[in-house]
């Protein structure tokens, strides 16, 4: 059963600060205690990478290619991720506050004690992830593709949904109702036991074969 009591996430603890990520000679296994801010990187590919106890501020990376990166205690602050490929990475303890992943791939992750606030995430793909303990507040996951996830806590408060799928992904014990849900893309099987307004209800009829006059 969802849960609305406010998730907390550690702060990081930084030593250290501005590590060039643009330096194509900067290829670390892990990256602790660190602040990156201000950096651009773009069109660049980096894998299998441990960062722990970092934060980014103000940085852009898009269009990279980060798979089976790991994340543990990290905050993005006014980040761009947008069109990157975050595929087959973990997550944990982490917060996103005003950044963007429009396009983003998260798909095959794991996430547990993530927290997104105000997130531009239009068309983000999270399918086939598992998330524990993940919250979306006042985000635009217009579009995104949250198919075949495992979920356990996921709460989405005050987000726009509009044109999301949810194929596959059980929603039970999820409350729906202050989201835009409009045009929503499912089976109609993945809405057993979760909680939506009677005006939303009217729109998740035609889930069942109904359709409604007046």
């Amino acid at each position: 059963m969802s849960t609305n009591k406010e998730l907390k996430i550690p702060e990081p603890t930084i030593f250290e600060k501005n590590i060039f990520l643009q330096n194509p000679d900067f290829t670390p296994e892990t990256i602790s205690n660190t602040l990156f801010e201000n950096e651009f990187l773009s069109d660049s590919e980096k894998r299998e990478v441990v960062l722990n106890d970092c934060i980014f501020k103000n940085c852009s990376l898009k269009n990279c290619k980060m798979k089976r990166f790991r994340f543990h205690t990290v905050r993005f602050e006014n980040c761009d991720l947008s069109n990157s490929d975050f595929s087959g990475s973990s997550f944990s303890n982490v917060y996103l506050k005003d950044c963007k992943m429009m396009g983003t791939s998260l798909s095959d992750s794991s996430l547990s004690k993530v927290l997104f606030h105000e997130l531009n995430g239009r068309y983000l793909n999270l399918s086939q992830s598992k998330m524990k303990n993940v919250h979306f507040i006042s985000c635009d996951l217009t579009e995104s593709a949250i198919n075949d996830c495992r979920i356990q806590n996921l709460i989405f408060n005050n987000c726009r949904l509009t044109a999301s799928e949810f194929f596959h992904t059980a929603l039970k014990g999820i409350d729906l109702t202050s989201n835009d849900i409009s045009g929503i893309i499912l089976s109609g099987e993945e809405l057993r036991g979760v909680t939506v307004s009677s005006i939303q209800a009217i729109e998740l009829v035609r889930f069942l074969g109904i359709t409604v006059e007046d």
